[in-house]
């Protein structure tokens, strides 16, 4: 009997579900179909730039859209486009598309000669490979082929001669390096949920990559030719399984942000004071237990990131982090107030919550730019001397406008948003 209930609750759950997505579909149509009439009643339609037609279950471009002269973005995603005819020709200023979520893997895409596009999305597809009438558009900068069956590079990105952007994530690649190595003009290339396992030795040739994304894959090292990507500003590792840096990884001097969100790095090494023109430093959620007194040489950072650590001591050199707004060290093993953050000037985001600190000096009030201020389930000793004066301190900078929480309600979104 008990089995019988809990097989119809989830019937009834299944079926709300299906019936909550008709409704929301349903709810999208009818807004889009109102989009579309009010578009075709538009007054100056040449001082129309962006059209968004996504979820008008349609089948082909609608012949009023050839009437907005100076479009420059048609966003078409969500519907079943198999054509895209010649007389996109007419829109000179068109230079990006969105057909994600088109079925495009069921249909054979044609395209007009000439048709000339930047940027084309054709993510969400269910693509194997790229349609082939596709290559027509050899100007194409930035594409995107998140979300789809890729197992490779497509064959067909090499037409695209001038792609400096392209999006690959979500799919599950296993890449071949003489693929890769012919795109050499890249600048970002995004492999996120790609299930990479090691990173692909046909990367080094892209030697204008400035922005490498491979978050959310298996990653366990960096290779130790990663340095070779010189001109590199961004690298996104997030939640992979990195033990450690290679001295490669310092050898990156034109890196500005650096992500190493949820990996298992244990020490950063007093190399780090190489990467002069670092701006953005995540290391949260990882196993650190010491942070070098070489990070203070950083002059150019802006935030740091080390919460979720084993942290119990931060170097008095952090204080030359003149520049920095951010430093969040929360959830680590701290006893004291970290001192080197009295002397940031331009701090504007302060967490020192889920630590062991027992107290906090009133000169935090001297922080004329802190916005925001986080001790979480910090064990305050109140009968220490100073206690009351810290209590006052902590008022007058709520009365200039600081927000501090001091408890568990609420994350930082939540308060973000309400202020």
């Amino acid at each position: 009997m008990f089995r019988r209930i809990v097989l119809i609750l989830i019937f009834c759950s299944v079926a709300m579900s299906d019936l909550t997505a008709q409704r929301g579909e349903s709810d999208r149509y009818r807004a889009a179909l109102l989009r579309i009439e009010k578009y075709k009643n538009l007054p100056n339609k040449d001082t129309i730039y962006y059209l968004n037609l996504s979820n008008a279950r349609l089948n082909r471009i609608p012949d009023f859209v050839f009437e907005f002269p100076n479009l420059r973005t048609l966003d078409l995603s969500r519907n079943n486009i198999q054509n895209l005819d010649k007389r996109l020709l007419r829109l000179d200023s068109l230079n990006k598309l969105n057909l994600s979520q088109n079925n495009l893997a069921e249909t054979r895409l044609k395209v007009g000669r000439g048709v000339s596009l930047k940027e084309l999305d054709v993510s969400d597809n269910g693509l194997k490979k790229i349609p082939w009438r596709l290559k027509r558009l050899g100007g194409l900068q930035i594409l995107n082929l998140s979300g789809n069956s890729f197992t490779d590079i497509p064959r067909r990105t090499r037409k695209f001669d001038q792609l400096t952007h392209l999006l690959i994530s979500n799919n599950c690649l296993v890449i071949s390096d003489k693929r890769l190595r012919r795109l050499t003009g890249l600048e970002l290339l995004s492999m996120n949920r790609c299930d990479v396992q090691v990173i692909p030795e046909g990367l080094k040739e892209l030697r204008n990559l400035k922005d490498l994304q491979l978050a959310y894959n298996n990653i366990k090292f960096l290779p130790d030719w990663i340095d070779t990507l010189d001109r590199l500003e961004h690298l996104m590792l997030y939640r992979n399984n990195l033990t450690e840096l290679p001295d490669s990884f310092y050898r990156l001097d034109s890196l500005q942000i650096a992500d190493l969100y949820y990996n298992e790095i244990e020490s950063v090494s007093p190399q780090i004071s190489n990467l002069k023109n670092l701006k953005v430093l995540y290391l949260s959620n990882n196993r650190i237990f010491r942070v070098p007194e070489t990070l203070g040489e950083l002059s150019q950072l802006e935030e740091l990131y080390l919460h979720h650590n084993r942290i119990s001591y931060l170097p008095e050199e952090l204080s030359k982090l003149s520049k920095l707004r951010v430093l969040r060290v929360n959830n680590n093993y701290l006893t004291e107030f970290p001192g080197t953050a009295l002397t940031l000037g331009e701090l504007y985001d302060l967490d020192i919550s889920e630590n062991s600190i027992e107290s906090i000096p009133v000169e935090i009030a001297e922080l004329k730019n802190l916005r925001y201020f986080f001790y979480l389930n910090v064990p305050l000793d109140e009968s220490r001397p100073g206690y009351d004066e810290l209590l006052e301190a902590l008022e007058e900078m709520r009365l200039r406008g600081t927000i501090i929480n001091y408890r568990t309600e609420g994350s930082y979104e939540d308060l973000i948003d309400k202020n």
